[in-house]
C-alpha cells in the first residue's frame, strides 16, 4: 500500500490524465488531491479529496496530504504529470534501501526536464518523488510553508541533503510532463522572492559539496533573464546541460519569454521579492534560527 500526494489548483483535465495513469500502474494506492482551488471538485468516489479553506500553495497542500496519508509510504506527483508503464512499482523497488527515491523526468518532446547533472545524485524538484515517514522524521519539517510555491522542493531536498539522507536516482522509472503556456510574471516574482529567502535561510550552514540553487549567483542570473526576458524557468525549450557560456549565447537568439508584456515590469517583480524578504526579515531569521536547532 502506498500513498500518494497530488496538489491541485487548476487544470481538471491534467489531473484526470494523472490519475489514470496511477490506476494504470497496478497498485494498492490511497490516492488523496488536496484540492487548492477555493472551488468544487468532483472526482471519483475512491478519491480522497482534501479541501482547504483558502488557497495556501503548494508546500502547505503536501503538507497537509502527507499528515492525512495512512500509509509509511508516500509518492509526491504533481497533476501535470503522467506516469509510464510500471513506474511506481520500480520506485517501490528500490525505496526499502534509501530514504527518497526518484523517477526520471521527461517533456512529451523527449527533452529531460530532471534529472540533469549533478542532480541525479539527489533530486532538486518535487514534480515527482517517494519518501517514507521514518525518513521525514529525521527532518526538522516537511515542506517549508512560507515559500507557498517555488523552490519549496529545493528547501526540502537541501535540508535532507544536510541531514544525510539517502536517496536514489531510478532511471528506469519515468514521468512525463505537459507543458502549458500561461503568463509567468508571478512565477517570476516568487521565484526570486524565494529564491532570496532561501539564500538567507540558509547562509552560514555548511552546504560544502551539496548541489543546490541558493546563491547570489542564481539571483543574478534571474535579473539577466529579466533584462533579455528569456524564460529560464521553462526547460522544455533549452538545453539545461549546456555551460554557462553557450547558455548566455542564447539570450541573444529567438527564445521563449518570459511575459508577452512589456519587459519592464519583470524589473518590477524582481524587486517586489526582494522587497518581500526586507520586511518579513524578521520571520526568516526565525524560520532560520528554528532550523538550525
Amino acid at each position: 500500500m502506498i500513498s500518494i500526494i497530488i496538489p491541485y489548483l487548476s487544470g481538471f483535465k491534467e489531473l484526470k490524465n494523472c490519475i489514470a495513469s496511477i490506476n494504470k500502474q497496478k497498485i494498492m494506492s490511497e490516492i488523496i488531491v488536496v484540492n487548492d482551488s477555493g472551488k468544487e471538485l468532483i472526482l471519483n468516489d475512491e478519491i480522497n479529496i482534501i479541501n482547504n479553506n483558502n488557497t495556501m500553495g503548494a508546500a502547505y497542500s503536501r503538507n497537509i496530504g502527507f499528515k492525512k496519508s495512512s500509509s509509511e509510504t508516500v509518492l509526491f506527483i504533481d497533476k501535470d504529470t503522467v506516469f509510464q508503464t510500471n513506474c511506481i512499482n520500480n520506485l517501490l523497488k528500490k525505496i526499502n534501501y534509501f530514504d527518497i527515491v526518484f523517477p526520471k523526468i521527461v517533456y512529451e518532446n523527449g527533452r529531460v526536464m530532471h534529472p540533469v547533472g549533478k542532480e541525479k545524485v539527489f533530486p532538486q524538484i518535487s514534480t515527482c518523488f517517494m519518501i517514507t515517514k521514518n525518513s521525514v522524521n529525521k527532518l526538522d519539517e516537511l515542506f517549508d510553508e512560507n515559500y507557498k510555491i517555488y523552490l519549496e522542493d529545493a528547501d526540502l531536498f537541501l535540508r535532507a541533503r544536510i541531514a544525510c539522507l539517502k536517496s536514489l536516482y531510478v532511471s528506469d522509472a519515468v514521468v512525463v510532463h505537459t507543458v502549458k503556456k500561461y503568463y509567468n510574471g508571478k512565477r517570476f516574482y516568487l521565484e526570486n522572492k524565494n529564491l532570496l529567502y532561501g539564500i538567507i535561510k540558509f547562509s552560514g550552514i555548511n552546504k560544502k559539496n551539496i548541489y543546490h540553487p541558493f546563491h547570489f549567483h542564481s539571483l543574478f542570473k534571474n535579473f539577466i533573464c529579466a533584462v533579455f526576458n528569456f524564460d529560464k524557468f521553462d526547460w522544455s525549450h533549452y538545453n539545461r546541460s549546456l555551460n554557462n557560456y553557450k547558455k548566455f549565447k542564447l539570450l541573444f537568439r529567438k527564445h521563449k519569454r518570459i511575459i508577452d508584456k512589456n519587459r519592464l515590469i519583470l524589473f518590477f517583480y524582481f524587486f517586489k521579492g526582494i522587497s518581500w524578504n526586507v520586511v518579513n526579515i524578521r520571520k526568516i531569521m526565525h524560520k532560520k534560527n528554528s532550523f538550525q536547532k
